[in-house]
């Protein structure tokens, strides 16, 4: 079955924390994360975007570089976020 990436962003702090790609590939989410010095990114997932409870999958710590963020996919549908921190 095809995968279908959605990217909406919304982003608070500029700085850190943008999705530059996302890509779907045999079941793994892969996507690009800009980061900026000092600030952590918190790659989280859930089933709906108004759940209670989001997942964390990956925490990235700021360098000024953008990241390459790899993780499965868990479901049919994933609504995936990042919070800066």
């Amino acid at each position: 079955a095809p995968a279908y990436v959605r990217v909406a962003a919304n982003p608070v702090n500029a700085r850190s924390g943008t999705v530059g790609l996302a890509v779907v590939r045999a079941g793994t989410i892969s996507l690009s994360l800009a980061t900026a010095p000092g600030d952590r990114c918190f790659v989280e997932v859930a089933d709906s975007l108004d759940a209670t409870q989001w997942f964390p999958v990956r925490t990235v710590v700021g360098d000024g570089g953008t990241h390459r963020v790899e993780f499965e996919a868990t479901g049919p549908t994933q609504f995936i976020r990042v919070r800066v921190e």
